[in-house]
């Protein structure tokens, strides 16, 4: 998966994960609100897009 979806930063997405489960009281709303408006939406297009090529819905790349 992350081979094929390269443009994303997976370290980065599994670390904000570890930090916002375990250290959610240190977080500012800003660092959370920024992460939702400009790293969700291209994080959910390339998920979106490796569910098509696992279900068989879109070729590979």
């Amino acid at each position: 998966m992350k081979a094929r979806r390269s443009e994303i930063r997976w370290a980065a997405v599994r670390g904000i994960g570890n930090v916002l489960r375990h250290e959610c009281h240190r977080v500012a709303d800003s660092v959370v609100w920024a992460a939702v408006v400009n790293d969700l939406p291209p994080l959910r297009t390339a998920i979106a897009a490796l569910r098509e090529i696992e279900d068989g819905r879109a070729p590979g790349p």
